[in-house]
């Protein structure tokens, strides 16, 4: 059997116009100029500490703090339903249900967990999907404490699942691969 391990924005869903959004509200709370739509989606993949690197190199510890705490707070309330599945997706996963060749598939994300779930639930995929690890996943359910990076996350949803199957993450990014290959 084959358990596959999906990332969530970029490959299930298209998230980038609501993220671009809440960076761009970010922007404009710390008085950054906004990068445009373009250049921006070049940086999509990594948490965005790392976009913030990229784009932002020179900016001090403390502002970037401040950014992604605006930008965090407006994507997890308003951003983030600005996604919606890539076409082809949901009949994709559907196949992968219904095939014997393959567990139900889980997502790991760096989105937090709860608006992964809404997206789900409102585009009617929730039911396949065996696990939802979003990065804070450990704080909505055991410790109180986010995982501190998606390959901590992975690891931990490898845990919960049959890990005698092959097990192969699909995302689509450089970052999620090293990710994958470090859990």
């Amino acid at each position: 059997m084959i358990q596959l391990i999906f990332d969530f924005d970029g490959t299930l869903f298209d998230s980038s116009l609501g993220i671009y959004r809440s960076f761009v509200f970010a922007c404009q709370k710390c008085s950054l100029p906004k990068p445009d739509r373009n250049t921006f989606s070049r940086y999509i993949g990594p948490p965005i500490e790392g976009i913030l690197n990229q784009l932002y190199p020179d900016l001090s510890l403390p502002a970037k703090e401040r950014v992604v705490k605006y930008f965090r707070h407006h994507y997890d309330n308003h951003g983030y339903i600005y996604s919606w599945p890539y076409e082809g997706i949901p009949l994709m996963l559907k196949f992968v249900n219904s095939s014997s060749h393959f567990l139900t598939p889980c997502v790991v994300t760096n989105k937090p967990t709860a608006p992964t779930n809404t997206l789900l639930v409102d585009n009617d995929l929730k039911d396949l999907f065996n696990h939802v690890v979003g990065i804070d996943y450990l704080s909505t359910s055991i410790d109180k404490l986010n995982f501190s990076c998606k390959s901590d996350a992975i690891s931990y949803l490898v845990s919960l699942i049959d890990a005698s199957s092959k097990l192969i993450y699909v995302g689509d990014t450089l970052s999620d691969k090293h990710s994958a290959n470090s859990a």
